[in-house]
């Protein structure tokens, strides 16, 4: 088959090109298109078929190719490389021709209500499957002792909203509980200067004791007891991926946040029930229950959790990837 690929976005032009590079070894013509519009290039060949994201900052130029998809009557497959990523604003009205990979199949049915002509899961985001195989970092933690993990977003003024809840949450269950934790925190790389505040950051984690460690986020996620993340952040994916206990902090500044960032408040990990849960009023109580998931007498709701995870993001098929999942797709509902 003669494939056209069209990623302008970083995350979304590496799940293409891992579907791309799937499509070389089994001998398809590819074409992949990165860092420059359609203006610029002309078609030889009419594809056979055009893959495609939609990326949250360059979507116009992507939507150049679903219009032609559309006009030329030439397939269209959109790979979402995230919840929602495939319901971007300026796509909307012109996704009638182009079918859907969502990230979770609790998105086939809103994605198809949107506008897609159809909607299927075929594994996620090929980028994804790369959480399952992260080495879990080593952590000497003294004995009776639990650890919170805290990453932190863009917005450090928000962050910093997040943490004060959870040291207040730390504070409260040693005090009442006698519960012995430790925390690390890690702040996103790429907090502005005009949200970050040091002495205000500082005053925060005043009185909570941290656990040292030099290992990155993700690697950390499997070896805590609780990590809570919020406003969509990679972390939210990974920690029910990994089938671990998280919780998603929301707040009204959160959901202001995801609003302008995803046209929707809620984050769909957490509505489905593969993250819990927990606003200001509900954190210390949320998380005293986390805690305790491992043990005997709340096994039940452990399981119960980990279903959700997997309802929500699925084991992946033996013998298969996510890439390959995607190529046969395009393969066996459009090779002549």
């Amino acid at each position: 088959m003669n494939l056209l690929f069209a990623g302008f976005d970083l995350a979304a032009a590496k799940n293409l090109i891992m579907v791309a590079q799937a499509a070389q070894i089994k001998n398809h013509q590819v074409t992949f298109i990165g860092n420059q519009l359609m203006s610029r290039f002309i078609i030889g060949d009419k594809p056979d078929a055009i893959i495609t994201g939609l990326a949250s900052f360059k979507t116009e130029n992507e939507l150049i190719f679903a219009t032609m998809a559309r006009d030329s009557k030439i397939p269209h497959l959109v790979i979402a490389e995230t919840h929602f990523s495939w319901a971007r604003p300026k796509a909307e009205g012109l996704m009638t021709h182009a079918i859907c990979a969502v990230a979770s199949p609790a998105e086939i049915a809103e994605a198809k209500k949107w506008g897609y002509s159809d909607a299927v899961y075929l594994g996620g985001p090929p980028l994804w499957q790369a959480f399952r195989r992260l080495k879990p970092a080593q952590l000497v933690i003294p004995e009776d002792t639990k650890v919170i993990l805290v990453g932190g977003i863009k917005d450090a003024r928000l962050t910093d909203m997040m943490l004060a809840e959870v040291a207040k949450s730390i504070k409260a269950l040693a005090a009442t509980h006698g519960i012995k934790l430790q925390l690390i925190f890690r702040p996103h790389p790429n907090e502005p200067a005009e949200t970050y505040n040091e002495a205000r950051r500082k005053g925060i984690l005043e009185g909570v004791e941290p656990l040292p460690s030099d290992a990155p986020t993700d690697n950390l996620i499997s070896e805590v007891d609780v990590s809570i993340f919020t406003s969509g952040a990679m972390g939210t994916i990974i920690a029910p991926i990994l089938r671990k206990p998280s919780i998603y902090y929301e707040d009204d500044w959160v959901c202001k946040r995801m609003v302008s960032q995803i046209g929707r408040k809620d984050w769909l990990p957490a509505e489905e029930g593969a993250l819990i849960k927990a606003t200001p009023e509900t954190l210390t109580a949320e998380l005293e229950w986390m805690l305790k998931l491992k043990e005997k007498e709340l096994s039940e709701h452990h399981e119960q959790l980990s279903a959700c995870q997997a309802g929500v993001y699925p084991d992946p098929k033996p013998l298969s990837s996510p890439e390959e999942e995607i190529l046969f797709f395009i393969e066996k509902t459009w090779q002549n």
